[in-house]
């Protein structure tokens, strides 16, 4: 699940220039999306309790 992550045209961009690390995960300069954080937690504690239902 990548729900965060930054825009996809930059993303998309970086990974035609062949950069990965603004977007590795343990980066000091990770980029995220900040407005998708909220849905990001939302989307992954329905699918917990999803799970947990089960």
């Amino acid at each position: 699940m990548a729900v965060g992550i930054a825009e996809p045209a930059e993303f998309q961009a970086a990974v035609a220039d062949g950069r990965m690390v603004p977007f590795s995960a343990h980066n000091p300069n990770f980029v995220v999306d900040l407005d998708a954080i909220p849905l990001g937690a939302k989307i992954g504690a329905v699918s917990l309790l999803g799970l947990l239902a089960n």
